[in-house]
């Protein structure tokens, strides 16, 4: 309990002095987790805008963008072109660790997440 309140301090001083966090920049990466947890075979038209608002988003970071931009174009499995953003995504030392593992359990997914890829996703939407 005592951790939890500790951990809501710096939140707290932010929104009192109006300063932006810096998880912020995370926040694109929960409906980009939500939206493949349920995936099936390709993204909803509502989805898809969702997505495009990410990527429209000027404060999401690149990998966030990219992220997004693969999820709009996928149909049925991650295309050759978004395979190679996603592995360079992997790689990046800017990118943050859930952004990677989120980019390679998109890089797998075929059709669905399996059950240890949405054990993954839940795991990163906590």
């Amino acid at each position: 309990m005592k951790r939890s309140v500790y951990a809501l301090i710096p939140l707290l001083l932010a929104l009192l002095f109006n300063v932006t966090p810096a998880v912020s920049a995370t926040v694109p990466i929960r409906p980009i987790d939500a939206i493949l947890m349920h995936l099936s075979h390709y993204p909803s038209e509502s989805e898809i805008a969702s997505l495009q608002q990410i990527v429209d988003n000027t404060d999401a970071t690149a990998g966030e963008r990219t992220l997004a931009g693969a999820m709009m174009r996928f149909s049925h499995h991650v295309s050759d072109r978004d395979l190679l953003k996603l592995e360079t995504l992997k790689q990046s030392k800017s990118a943050s660790a859930d952004e990677k593992e989120l980019a390679d359990i998109i890089m797998h997914v075929a059709h669905h997440p399996s059950n240890r890829d949405r054990q993954r996703l839940q795991q990163l939407l906590q």
